[in-house]
């Protein structure tokens, strides 16, 4: 018991500090089905919602942890969202326990090599990184160590009972149908070994065919027909090679990209082993080597199949880890001591990293608009590639909408076919996104926010602004891509909401910004100086009045507006000789020359005695922005030409006239406000 407790309380500390994403299938193949299921909720892929290729039985797991908050009516984001991270984290306590326990079985005259393999086992960053996700490969590792507890292993003391490890690897088998491939070679070995074959075979009949009965019982009131889940994934993915719709890697992929990511560091001693680089090993016997074997087949299976992933290495791990307690026999102990600090060390850090900062984008956005949701429903939509934030089951009731792009693949299960050439919803957005963004106005301006990447919303910035979407939330995301469509930020687009807020909730102040211009490279301005200013980062649109934008054929006209709130700011004065001025102009120079208090004090005189407002000319969706005030080429400047949200604090150059040779002067603040 005491064992339990401090290996749960080891997995909870993952839950709650393991909080980036991974992979889709974390959520849309468990809690956002069980969200469906007991909610009414819930984002149900192609695989649930028609072809019967997943069991219900996982998400059914799911659904017990929260079905007593529902009936005690004590339901929040918070609760739905953390409670099966809590349960997922509890079973795989359960199987570390029986880690420990098979390792001191294994090494039963050896406790230094026990200690070895536990060390290394709970030192792995990998089972870190998983062990509180709701994957089915995280149960279906658990379960799996928990049913290697009464498997009667040769050599090893023997459980007296079978029956259990049949029942707990069926389990698995339904989760996760590719565990077959374990229990078969276990279930294969037992056979052969035992004396007794045919109480064997019985006690497996009795066992499993009632498990599979259950399954099939569940999975049919699931789908509201009879469905056979682990018949439908094996046909699809092994017989018609259906795996291949989600990418197709080498055959070597596992050894030259898969094992080294997952054990890097823990490989050495697994190698000085296998090599014969330990003399001590010598002198130790292994009891068995059936989970080295059965971890073999299942990678030469697993390399047979076109796709792969890393999580699908995650149940042998542990039967590899097993392997590596020979290491602590080694003599030399300096050499033994520092690859030990150096495989804890290692796997730490990669550890705190992937957890903390390696793909946190799509829960820090789903965080702002969770909080956006307390005080109206939004309806959100996603321009990304397929399924990469939470939805319901994060939200809970709290969201109106939540609309993704489609992947739904033109499948035809029932002669086996699958369409050539065919190309999803996402495929012809990022192939073409300006014309996907146009077909798709009307449905865009019904939602309340956006998420995209920012190299994405950087190209579209143009065409959400006049939908009248603007940037409100900008957060990391990873600095290493897994994908060519990513980027390293994600950015939110609210409608008709100007204000911007980072990843803490907190207002930004534009004149604080600094970085290179993030405009779309399709924009014609007429001053290429202003267009890489620092300050310009989040300003939708900054342009000589001279200067349309090739994207706007037939402004509307605007309301009036005028300049208000003028107000300096001293940062950027005493920075000014440091400008980055245009350097194509012969006039460059003259900026370092003028007196930035001077031309300020001008221009916030010309503000506030102009007795009227300048004339508005290029403005886009009246009742919203502003137009540019057009100055004659001939005068000294007297304001920037802008156009922008109104009753939004702005940073820019001011002084910038709509003259071919006109400069920025110096970066001010103002509010624009309709009159």
């Amino acid at each position: 018991m005491l064992l339990f407790l401090k290996v749960f309380a080891f997995r909870l500390l993952a839950v709650f500090i393991v909080r980036s994403w991974f992979v889709p299938d974390e959520l849309f193949q468990s809690v956002e089905v069980a969200h469906h299921w007991l909610f009414g909720s819930g984002h149900l892929t192609w695989e649930w919602s028609k072809d019967g290729l997943r069991s219900a039985l996982h998400p059914l797991i799911c659904v017990i942890a929260l079905l007593p908050f529902k009936i005690l009516g004590f339901l929040s984001p918070s609760i739905v969202f953390w409670i099966p991270r809590i349960e997922h984290a509890f079973l795989f306590a359960l199987g570390d326990c029986s880690f420990v326990h098979l390792s001191r079985r294994f090494y039963s005259t050896n406790h230094n090599c026990a200690r070895f393999t536990n060390l290394l086992y709970f030192s792995n960053w990998f089972l870190f990184y998983c062990s509180p996700r709701t994957l089915a490969n995280s149960v279906e590792t658990a379960l799996t160590l928990i049913a290697l507890r009464w498997f009667p292993f040769e050599g090893i003391r023997q459980s007296k009972t079978a029956w259990p490890y049949m029942t707990i690897g069926a389990i698995s088998i339904i989760i996760r149908p590719t565990a077959a491939i374990i229990w078969a070679i276990f279930g294969l070995s037992h056979l052969y070994h035992s004396k007794e074959r045919i109480r064997v075979l019985i006690v497996a009949i009795l066992t499993v065919i009632p498990i599979f009965a259950i399954a099939l019982l569940i999975d049919s009131l699931f789908y509201g027909r009879p469905t056979f889940a682990l018949y439908n994934f094996l046909s699809f993915n092994v017989f018609q090679g259906g795996s291949a719709l989600f990418g197709v890697h080498p055959w070597w992929w596992y050894l030259s990209e898969g094992f080294p990511a997952l054990l890097h560091l823990q490989m050495l001693p697994l190698l000085m082993i296998s090599l014969g680089c330990l003399p001590e090993r010598a002198k130790f016997r292994f009891p068995t080597t059936l989970p080295l074997w059965t971890s073999l087949v299942y990678v030469l299976i697993h390399s047979a199949l076109p796709h792969k992933e890393h999580r699908f290495l995650l149940p042998i791990l542990p039967l590899l880890i097993l392997y590596t307690g020979p290491f602590a026999l080694l003599r030399n102990t300096t050499i033994r001591r520092a690859i030990t600090a150096l495989i804890l060390i290692g796997n730490i850090c990669v550890s705190i990293y992937f957890s903390l900062w390696h793909q946190v984008g799509p829960y820090s956005a789903a965080s702002f608009i969770l909080r956006d949701s307390l005080v109206a429903k939004s309806r959100v939509m996603t321009l990304m590639p397929c399924f990469s934030m939470p939805e319901y089951a994060y939200f809970h009731n709290q969201l109106a909408t939540f609309r993704s792009l489609d992947c739904s693949p033109p499948l035809h299960l029932s002669n086996g076919t699958l369409e050539d050439g065919w190309l999803d919803e996402a495929d012809r957005f990022h192939e073409d996104p300006l014309t996907w963004v146009h077909a798709h106005r009307k449905e865009l301006s019904t939602m309340t926010h956006l998420v995209l990447y920012e190299a994405m919303y950087r190209l579209l910035e143009a065409q959400l602004w006049e939908l009248g979407f603007s940037e409100c939330f900008r957060s990391f995301h990873a600095h290493i891509l897994t994908s060519s469509r990513q980027d390293h930020h994600i950015v939110i687009a609210c409608h008709n909401r100007p204000a911007r807020n980072d990843d803490k909730g907190n207002q930004l102040d534009h004149s604080l910004q600094q970085g290179p211009s993030q405009m779309p490279r399709n924009r014609n301005f007429g001053n290429p100086g202003v267009r890489n200013h620092p300050q310009l980062v989040n300003i939708p649109e900054y342009t000589n009045a001279q200067s349309t934008p090739s994207w706007q054929t037939d402004p509307p006209k605007a309301p009036m507006a005028q300049i208000g709130s003028m107000r300096g700011n001293s940062a950027f004065v005493n920075g000014l000789s440091r400008s980055r001025t245009p350097s194509h102009t012969s006039g460059s120079a003259a900026i370092a020359r003028t007196n930035p208090l001077s031309t300020f004090a001008n221009a916030f005189r010309s503000a506030i005695a102009q007795p009227q407002p300048p004339q508005m000319i290029g403005a886009t969706r009246p009742g919203s922005t502003i137009g540019y005030p057009q100055q004659p080429s001939d005068q000294p400047p007297q304001g920037a030409d802008f156009r922008g949200p109104i009753n939004q604090d702005y940073d820019m150059p001011y002084g910038a006239g709509a003259g071919a040779g006109a400069q920025m002067q110096i970066p001010v603040s103002f509010k624009l406000q309709s009159i």
